[in-house]
């Protein structure tokens, strides 16, 4: 904020005539300022993969950095593969 206010009494000193400049500038500004503080978009991986004659996506926001994404992605398909065996109308063991 304090480099925002000398930036401001810069320009005012400098087009202390022309108010509209100055607003003009002052936004610009403030945009400037306020769109650099975003924060960045969290890490996501997509994992996606056959299932019951149709597919699956998973989206996995800001995993643990010791995530394995390959473990994961079996992990899930034995879980479908499961539940498909206990509820198919096709498989006939189920």
């Amino acid at each position: 904020m304090m480099l925002m206010n000398k930036l401001v009494g810069e320009i005012r000193s400098r087009f202390s005539s022309n108010a509209s400049a100055l607003l003009l500038v002052y936004l610009s500004l403030s945009v400037i300022l306020v769109s650099c503080g975003q924060p960045s978009s969290p890490h996501t991986f997509l994992i996606t993969g056959p299932t019951m004659g149709t597919s699956y996506h998973i989206t996995v926001v800001s995993p643990p950095a010791n995530i394995d994404k390959y473990a994961l992605l079996i992990d899930i398909d034995k879980l479908l593969i499961d539940i498909n065996r206990q509820m198919s109308t096709y498989i006939t063991e189920s």
